[in-house]
């Protein structure tokens, strides 16, 4: 919101220079000087509509950098491999008062699992991409005092086969190992941070002095959003009546059909409470519901820049044109053709459109260097984003000058010539 409201206020008050530098300098005319086309020779204000108009473009050319930034790091955000699957895996969450679900999950699994169109199914404490569950585990010899910040998440057997996540090293959890309830499996952030060599097998202090096998280390993955960078993190098992979420592979092809049945299967389970569900890549999509937003925005006002900056450039090319007809038309009789009129008229343009770029470059990329800083995984700003951008510039620029400039070189000098 503050954003949003600096920027109305950027607009506004960028609307009112803009808009009463013309009203004050228009109503400076006499009007005979009006009547007699005189005025058009004065050059009293020349060079702070040059002025206005390269600033304009200055900030057209930032606005369009900027854009193409924020777009290419959203696009960035919606579509990097996370390290686990989440297209078509549907979620529902689990209340305290859904006593029926936790107390019956595996009947609930088997019964989903009856489904064809059901690939998969898992449970766990926390979504996968927004676990927030963490405690300090103290590192090193008790003297240093050190600890490290250990994510934890309670999963059950079948969560890496639903998402198809990936094991490194050693194995994920069986059912056919009892022991396994008292056993972690890590992540390789968890394994540097830990400083444990071959961990298969070492033992992890846990809660109330307990103790956990490393049975495997499992390839890291983003359960928390790209702003942060990937964390040590353990799983373990969680038992029956301690569920959060249940997390449901679909086949793509019959989705509405396996939702039908999803509902069908949990109201049997649980007829009083309203199935709360949503599928996870949609969720991931919201989780950055702000950047969306800031991209939109950034749109918006880039469009509107782009068409004010064009109003500014036709005005002031049509002036300046207007104030040469008559050497127009003179280099004309002389022997000048159409296109050295046009080089002619160009000039200016070209020089104002490269200052217009020298401060909008330096501009466009501290101000996103510092919007990326925010993201632990985001992309490299490329030379072609500041190219690409300032020309559209260009190109905005030539078409508006060359469209006027080849009328005024077309025009007939004995028009502009016979009343001198």
């Amino acid at each position: 919101l503050p954003s949003l409201l600096g920027i109305i206020v950027i607009t506004l008050m960028v609307s009112l220079v803009s808009g009463s530098y013309p009203a004050f300098f228009l109503s400076s005319f006499s009007p005979v000087q009006i009547l007699r086309g005189t005025f058009i020779k004065d050059k009293r204000g020349l060079h702070l509509r040059t002025f206005l108009v390269a600033f304009q473009f200055i900030v057209t050319i930032t606005l369009v950098i900027s854009t193409l930034i924020v777009f290419r790091q959203v696009h960035f955000l919606k579509n990097k491999n996370l390290g686990f699957n989440k297209d078509n895996v549907l979620a529902v969450h689990i209340s305290k008062k859904d006593k029926n679900i936790k107390s019956q999950y595996d009947s609930l699994k088997s019964e989903l699992l009856k489904n064809p169109d059901i690939l998969g199914v898992t449970s766990t404490s926390n979504l996968p991409y927004r676990n927030k569950a963490a405690k300090k585990l103290p590192v090193g010899e008790p003297e240093e005092g050190k600890f490290i910040q250990l994510n934890f998440m309670r999963v059950d057997h079948d969560f890496i086969n639903t998402l198809d996540a990936e094991m490194i090293q050693g194995r994920f959890f069986s059912k056919q190992m009892s022991s396994d309830i008292n056993s972690f499996v890590i992540n390789q952030a968890a394994v540097q941070d830990l400083g444990i060599k071959d961990p298969v097998g070492k033992t992890i202090p846990w809660i109330r002095g307990r103790k956990y096998t490393v049975i495997g280390v499992i390839k890291n993955f983003h359960f928390q959003s790209l702003h942060s960078k990937i964390e040590p993190l353990v799983l373990y098992l969680q038992t029956q009546g301690n569920i959060d979420h249940i997390l449901i592979k679909i086949q793509q092809d019959n989705t509405p059909k396996a939702i039908n049945f999803i509902k069908n299967t949990f109201r049997e389970f649980s007829p009083e409470r309203p199935l709360n569900y949503f599928f996870i890549d949609q969720d991931i999509d919201r989780m950055y519901r702000t950047e969306n937003t800031f991209m939109q925005i950034f749109g918006y006002f880039t469009f509107l820049a782009i068409f004010i900056a064009f109003l500014g450039l036709f005005g002031l090319s049509a002036f300046n044109i207007q104030r040469k007809t008559k050497e127009i038309s003179v280099r004309k009789v002389l022997g000048a053709s159409e296109f050295n009129i046009v080089t002619l008229l160009s000039k200016n343009l070209i020089k104002l459109t490269l200052v217009a770029n020298f401060f909008a470059w330096p501009i466009s990329f501290f101000v996103m260097r510092r919007w990326l800083a925010q993201f632990a995984y985001r992309i490299n700003m490329s030379f072609f984003d500041f190219l690409g951008s300032s020309g559209l510039a260009f190109i905005i620029a030539f078409i508006t000058l060359g469209t006027l400039a080849l009328r005024a070189a077309k025009a007939d000098p004995v028009d502009n010539l016979k009343y001198e």
